[in-house]
């Protein structure tokens, strides 16, 4: 799915209708292999940002990232929070990618790794995650919720209803997951085809894909990248600039650098020193900008006062 997100970015948001290109080229990008075993360990970033412009004028960089399975065999519980955490809190978009179904296990390691945000959420009355999509693979029953955002909208609602009968725990977990993200989605994909799961050699050609799985891939992809449905990171209720996102990354790296999971209070404070950072960071720019101006080299000889 991320080679296909940077086909389609590549391509300049598909202002053409053929962005997928040709359909027996191999995908170039984030590599693909077949197997059992995980493609990504950690967290990986692609190392161009792009710069789109919205509907609005406003220009904002886009970067991808790619983390590791919530559960991986080879990492502890702290390992896979820590990830997810450090890529939630620094995503405006929030893919989870699952297979099959949307089970309640998904939504109960959600709600622990989430859990950074409910302390924030008694500090404030803005919700500290903005949006969360679940991305379901290999979806099988197509005639109880059909393919796509409206299947998976009414899948979701179904799966985070909230009934008398339902164990105290259970609902607190759903209350939990709508109070931590701003907008909650879902999104059905079909089977990609036998020439995609069942051969080692696939290189992500569209010609080896069904056809099916294409035409909703040509859907959820500009579902998450056309200009007019980017979601711009914010922190507190500010977008946040990229220079401003390193800071909150290093700020949030030195929290999870230690040998134990950091408790919800520690990323509040963390998050509030990275606004400080922030904040200072901007006005010096400011300061800097307007001393330029004022008496920077290009201006002319300022003589002091007798």
């Amino acid at each position: 799915m991320l080679n296909f997100f940077l086909r389609y970015l590549q391509s300049g948001c598909g202002t053409t209708d053929d962005w997928l290109g040709s359909t027996d080229t191999p995908l170039k990008g984030f590599s693909w292999r077949g197997g059992s075993e995980r493609d990504t360990t950690g967290i990986l970033m692609w190392s161009e940002p792009f710069v789109i412009k919205l509907d609005d004028g406003q220009e904002v960089a886009i970067v991808l990232m790619d983390t590791q399975g919530a559960f991986d065999s080879e990492y502890t519980v702290r390992d896979s929070a820590t990830v997810f955490a450090l890529s939630t809190m620094t995503s405006s978009i929030q893919v989870c990618n699952l297979m099959h179904n949307l089970q309640e296990d998904n939504l109960q390691v959600l709600e622990i790794f989430t859990e950074n945000g409910r302390l924030a959420l008694e500090a404030t009355d803005e919700k500290p995650f903005q949006k969360l999509l679940f991305l379901i693979r290999d979806w099988s029953f197509p005639y109880e919720h059909p393919y796509g955002l409206t299947g998976g909208q009414s899948l979701l609602e179904k799966k985070l209803a909230i009934k008398d009968n339902q164990p105290t725990q259970l609902q607190r977990v759903r209350r939990h997951i709508r109070s931590c993200f701003s907008d909650i989605g879902c999104y059905l994909m079909p089977h990609p085809g036998n020439k995609v799961s069942t051969n080692p050699r696939f290189d992500g050609r569209v010609a080896n894909i069904d056809g099916e799985f294409v035409d909703y891939l040509k859907t959820f992809v500009p579902l998450m990248l056309d200009p007019k449905n980017v979601v711009v990171k914010e922190i507190g209720g500010r977008q946040v600039t990229g220079k401003q996102l390193m800071e909150y990354f290093k700020v949030y790296i030195n929290v999870f650098a230690g040998e134990t999971m950091p408790e919800p209070k520690s990323m509040l404070e963390a998050t509030a020193e990275a606004n400080n950072l922030t904040a200072v960071a901007t006005v010096k720019d400011t300061y800097v900008a307007s001393m330029e101006d004022i008496c920077g080299g290009e201006r002319p000889f300022i003589s002091l006062p007798e």
